[in-house]
């Protein structure tokens, strides 16, 4: 089985920032400031923006694509920026996981699971909310 932890650094991760470079690129910001802000490299926000990278559209998701146009505005207006991004980011991954929007991706890459059933990311994102047990 792939890990969820592979699947949400490979795949969900690269996809949110896809999508918050896009926005943010659209907003006006300097492609310069769009790196310094995610911590890419100027090079990775052009591969973002010619969508080379972060294949995934979890824009397809109301909540997700309601979610990253706030951030994008947080983003562009300076209230967030670095770490404090990169935490935004990670929740969003974990958002993501929770509620089950990434589990045909994760078949398609690993015909071994069944997203009908399987149950983990539910689990490991309630626990991660009530603590360790």
């Amino acid at each position: 089985m792939k890990s969820i932890f592979e699947l949400a650094y490979r795949y969900i991760e690269p996809s949110i920032k896809r999508s918050l470079v896009e926005r943010l690129l659209a907003r006006g910001m300097r492609s310069v400031d769009v790196a310094k802000c995610l911590g890419l490299s100027l090079s990775l926000v052009s591969r973002y923006a010619r969508r080379e990278r972060g294949l995934q559209d979890f824009m397809v998701y109301p909540d997700v694509a309601k979610y990253i146009e706030k951030l994008a505005d947080r983003v562009f207006q300076g209230e967030v920026c670095g770490i404090s991004l990169y935490k935004e980011i990670l929740m969003l991954t974990l958002y993501i996981l929770g509620r089950k929007y990434a589990c045909s991706l994760h078949y398609a890459i690993d015909s071994g699971i069944n997203p009908a059933s399987c149950k983990l990311c539910p689990d490991l994102v309630r626990s991660l909310m009530t603590g360790l047990s």
